[in-house]
Formats: structure tokens, sequence, C-alpha cells
């Protein structure tokens, strides 16, 4: 599930197709044990990465030259747009779909049962442990790539001002300020960048 457009899901699905294929091929193996594993990559996104308000995008290679022409390697990908204004034929997904933006359809059979689901692990000690532990890992790993982006900003920024010529004690007046450093934390930072 992607919930936010990062511009870059025909990407992402291709390393998903690549993770796949990872892990069906040994070394040595001929491509053709591929054959023996059609794959599917079904996505579903709460935004309509292409704009047409298609409930369902269905992809599979083929020949530009000639669109009939399959290439036959056994590859689907599916995504399905929770924002979707349009539903093509019997489309059982929708309420589901519909779910995804907090449009609860009571009389959906597969609503009722992705709720019942849902409420039973938000009520289950062991697995609300174990996402409240995800997320905050999650946030600890966000917060380390702040400060490795601030620590690496700050790098850049003495090798600017070092370039620019400016007097050491400057530098550690422009660091101070900028980054909130002490003395002492700027002028370590300064004699590390050399």
């Amino acid at each position: 599930m992607q919930v936010a457009d990062k511009h870059n899901l025909p990407f992402r699905l291709r390393y998903y197709q690549q993770q796949i294929d990872f892990d069906i091929l040994n070394v040595g193996d001929d491509y053709t044990k591929l054959a023996q594993y059609p794959t599917y990559i079904i996505m579903f996104c709460d935004f309509d990465y292409f704009g047409r308000g298609w409930s369902k995008y269905q992809f599979e290679n083929r020949c530009i030259n000639d669109p009939k022409l399959k290439l036959g390697d056994q590859r689907q990908i599916t995504i399905f747009n929770a924002k979707a204004s349009q539903f093509h034929g019997n489309m059982k997904l929708k309420g589901f779909l519909k779910l995804m933006g907090n449009q609860i359809d009571t009389s959906d059979q597969l609503v009722k049962q992705v709720r019942t689901e849902m409420k039973r692990i938000r009520e289950d000690p062991i697995r609300r442990h174990g996402f409240m532990k995800y997320e905050l890992d999650l946030m600890d790993a966000r917060r380390e790539g702040k400060e490795e982006a601030q620590k690496e900003a700050q790098v850049k920024a003495v090798t600017m001002l070092k370039d620019l010529g400016l007097e050491q004690e400057k530098i550690i007046s422009e660091l101070a300020k900028t980054y909130n450093m002490s003395h002492d934390e700027a002028l370590k930072l300064i004699q590390k960048v050399r």
C-alpha cells in the first residue's frame, strides 16, 4: 500500500519486481525457471498516480509497434486507486477502496471483514505493541536521517566558508549562529573538515 505520492511509483514497482525475481532465481539457474512463477504486483494507492480517475490500472509488457503483441514474460502489475471516480464493471473492491479514504460502506461484506480484523488487531496487546514499536522505530530512523543530513550540511558549510577564504573565527561565528553550536563544537567541526 502506498499512501503518499512520492512521484516514483513505476520505479518502486520495478524494484518490487526485481526483488521477486531475485528470490526465485539462484546463481546458475536457467532463466526459464521464471516461467514457472508468473508474478503479479498489486499496489493499493491512496492517490491517482495517472490522473485518469480509474479504480484499477493494469499493465503488462507489450510491443510498442504492435500493442496486440505481448512479450509473454508472465508479469502483471495492478494498481488500485482509492481516489477513483470511475469503477469499471463488477468492481468488488469499490467498498475497500472507499474505506481507504475513510468512507465506510456498512453493507459491503469485505469492508465488514476488514473492519472486524482491524478492530481485532487494535485490541490485541501484542500486535498493538508491535505496531507501536514499529512506529517508534520509524520515528527514530527519521530523526537519525535528519541528524545525518544536518551533519552533512554543516560539513558543506565549513567547506564553502573555507573556500571563500574566511578566517577561522568568522567561520566559527557563522556556524554558531546558523547551527546553534558552541565555540568548541564549531572548532572541532572545522578541524575535522580539512
